[in-house]
């Protein structure tokens, strides 16, 4: 769960135990910024043994020029840190919670390559903290639905609707 802070409850309901997380420092607003919750997630780090919260957000500056702020909470040292930034636009899909997968948060998100913009899975390796993309199943992400986990595989939801 979350607040308009940016402020992460986690709860687990088989040991009744609750953590609320401290707010991260990188979502205090200042005057001139608006800041923007777009993905979050919470995975696991098995080379740290180590469960993480991310938040990805944005400071949209008024022109065209944003900040995409990516956090990693450590659950195991209670602390949080900033890593690179995301080179994806997560706006157009968020929020969206993160799926986890293979060692890595999942999300739909946008790439920008010169003027084309595509549909991509963006992926956050939770050892490494570092981005990439996962390659499309399908020649197109127009009428996706979600992603999900399914035996332990990231799959997703497409569903091919008609113009009828």
């Amino acid at each position: 769960m979350l607040n308009d802070y940016f402020a992460f409850f986690l709860g687990n309901p088989s040991t009744r135990l609750s953590k609320i997380l401290p707010i991260s420092p990188f979502s205090i607003n200042s005057v001139n910024k608006c800041l923007c919750l777009d993905s979050y997630g919470l995975g696991y780090d098995s080379s740290s043994d180590d469960k993480k919260v991310v938040s990805i957000a944005h400071y949209d500056y008024g022109s065209d020029f944003d900040d995409n702020i990516v956090s990693v909470y450590s659950l195991s040292i209670s602390s949080r840190g900033r890593i690179d930034d995301s080179p994806y636009i997560h706006t157009s899909y968020g929020p969206l919670p993160g799926i986890f997968a293979n060692g890595a948060l999942h999300w739909f998100a946008s790439s920008f390559v010169g003027s084309n913009n595509s549909t991509v899975i963006a992926s956050l390796d939770l050892t490494y903290e570092n981005f990439g993309d996962v390659p499309s199943p399908v020649d197109d992400f127009v009428l996706f639905e979600e992603l999900s986990v399914l035996g332990g595989c990231l799959c997703m939801l497409v569903s091919r609707r008609c113009g009828c």
